[in-house]
């Protein structure tokens, strides 16, 4: 019998399979650094959160590190780094904004 817990849990899993593959092979025609653009709007830009990543990948500072270079070798302007079970040290938290501040410098 089907009940409401397995619909959702499927449907659950369902956009988040869809969101994992428009990500991954949604952008990956673009070159590595090179901002991701639409031409009827050139100034919209685009990001994920992380928290669409948690199940799969949890925060701990080389995770995020990994998210910050894929991000960046993408071309997506930002991310929204959510940290729902407040896991991350401060001294963690601040490692992760060093790296991302470097990354973006370059």
């Amino acid at each position: 019998m089907i009940t409401k817990l397995t619909v959702e849990k499927t449907r659950g899993l369902l956009v988040a399979t869809l969101f994992i593959f428009v990500l991954f092979s949604g952008v990956s025609a673009y070159a590595a650094d090179k901002p991701i653009a639409l031409s009827k709007y050139p100034t919209m830009k685009f990001g994920f959160t992380t928290q669409n990543l948690a199940k799969w990948l949890p925060n701990s500072v080389e995770n995020l590190k990994t998210v910050i270079d894929f991000a960046k070798k993408k071309g997506f302007s930002f991310i929204e780094l959510r940290d729902a079970n407040a896991g991350l040290s401060y001294g963690d938290a601040k490692k992760v904004a060093a790296y991302a501040k470097k990354k973006k410098s370059k």
